[in-house]
């Protein structure tokens, strides 16, 4: 297994190790899938950004999975006004080096 990759055990037949990620960034977060893997992050110990247009239907930031401590909401209109109108890369949005990134 590899050393620096909470995932590798994953091919071996384990789970990963959530609690090894740190910092998060989730891209398109507030779906349906987004908002569990969100939760599930936050209660392992790690401190989740979940960054969404709210585009579907089902994406929202008012939903129970969401309302954890650990979990802090940024919708790309918000980020969009407080730019400018100017698009940047997801790392300069958040203004941090986050160690993990997960895309939906």
């Amino acid at each position: 297994m590899s050393a620096g990759n909470p995932f590798a055990s994953v091919s071996e037949g384990a789970a990963p190790n959530l609690e090894t990620l740190g910092e998060v960034l989730i891209t398109g977060g507030a779906g349906f899938l987004g908002r569990y893997l969100a939760n599930a992050l936050a209660a392992s110990g790690n401190s989740v950004t979940v960054l969404d247009d709210l585009s579907c239907s089902n994406s929202t930031f008012d939903c129970a999975e969401l309302q954890h401590e650990r979990i802090s909401c940024v919708g790309l209109e918000q980020i969009d006004q407080d730019l400018g109108g100017r698009s940047r890369p997801v790392d300069e949005v958040d203004g941090t080096d986050r160690k993990s990134r997960i895309q939906y």
